[in-house]
């Protein structure tokens, strides 16, 4: 499908200017370019650019019917737990992508609760990176009965979160 294989302006521009914002910024156009880059590459690697909760979003929407990322880098975009949220609810309906490291952007017990509600449901998910996300053991009962009911996840990394010896 030709859809599957372009950027969309109309959905990702808007998303990521700012309300006083008429063109778009370093970020949007990077992310242009890395979409375009790698649109049939496996890999989308966008780790320490910034994104927000807003560009995360953006991203994530841009996202659901895409069938050629497999990996997915995210690492530290300041998304805090609505930016974990919406790559969320974008991994409850991509059915490709295997690996996603969402480390270092502060997701909380919310992000840790949407996470949750998608490893219940997401049947391609391999390997999840989760490290320094200030998670804490409210975070763990959320994550637990989504690890029992999850049968494909294989690696899922919780280094450098608030978790106590109970998690």
């Amino acid at each position: 499908m030709v859809h599957e294989k372009k950027l969309d302006r109309e959905v990702l521009l808007p998303s990521l200017l700012e309300d006083d914002e008429e063109e778009p910024g370093e970020n949007v156009q990077l992310v242009e370019r890395r979409m375009k880059q790698n649109i049939q590459n496996s890999e989308l690697a966008l780790m320490h650019r910034g994104l927000g909760p807003k560009g995360t979003k953006a991203l994530a929407v841009s996202l659901v019917t895409n069938t050629s990322i497999r990996r997915l880098n995210l690492q530290d975009n300041w998304m805090e737990g609505m930016g974990g949220a919406a790559v969320a609810k974008m991994l409850k309906e991509n059915r490709h992508i295997t690996e996603v490291d969402l480390s270092d952007n502060n997701l909380g017990d919310f992000g840790a609760r949407a996470i949750s509600a998608m490893l219940k449901v997401n049947t391609t998910l391999v390997r999840l990176h989760l490290s320094g996300n200030r998670l804490t053991d409210q975070s763990a009962e959320c994550l637990g009965p989504a690890l029992v009911t999850n049968s494909t996840l294989q690696h899922l990394d919780l280094s450098h979160n608030a978790l106590g010896d109970h998690a």
